[in-house]
């Protein structure tokens, strides 16, 4: 009885997975990565509400964690975003979501990024598939009572949103 009700389950996820698209995040803090540490939370939330969203649409969404050559971290926005591209190409990813999170200069934790944008490229032709920025100003006036978790949380949320939107994928 336990095999059939798990071969059912099986089957029935399987239709939704033969679909379901790979998207790699790749997420950077500005400026300076390593002066942020006080803001790393928002940072995390916004990767939260961006992954929550995919997954929830039945994609399948992983991070592509840091770079592992320090100086390319450090280097130009070019270099980093070829550096994400190849990472996504070899990771198997059909899809790149490139996430600039900007912090003041000032190393204080912020209740939410100063500055965010966002570019979605098909990782095999390079196109870019949908990009634009989200307004932070005023956010954590609209609803006093949210944490800056939340705050970040949402952002994320709407980065994805937009991008499914633009690029047609079921949201």
């Amino acid at each position: 009885m336990m095999k059939k009700i798990l071969l059912t389950m099986i089957l029935a996820l399987l239709p939704g997975l033969l679909f379901a698209e790979t998207v790699m995040l790749f997420t950077r803090m500005q400026p300076n990565e390593t002066k942020q540490g006080p803001n790393i939370d928002r940072f995390i939330a916004v990767e939260d509400g961006v992954e929550d969203q995919f997954f929830t649409s039945g994609h399948i969404i992983f991070d592509a964690g840091v770079p592992a050559n320090r100086q390319t971290e450090s280097g130009s926005a070019g270099q980093t975003d070829s550096w994400a591209e190849q990472t996504a190409k070899a990771g198997g990813a059909n899809y790149l979501l490139i996430v600039n999170l900007g912090f003041p200069s000032a190393t204080k934790a912020v209740q939410v990024p100063s500055t965010v944008s966002y570019r979605f490229m098909n990782v095999k032709t390079a196109g870019t598939l949908a990009e634009g920025n989200v307004d932070t100003k005023n956010r954590e006036s609209k609803d006093p009572s949210k944490k800056p978790y939340e705050l970040c949380f949402a952002i994320g949320q709407q980065i994805a949103k937009y991008v499914m939107t633009n690029w047609g994928s079921p949201n």
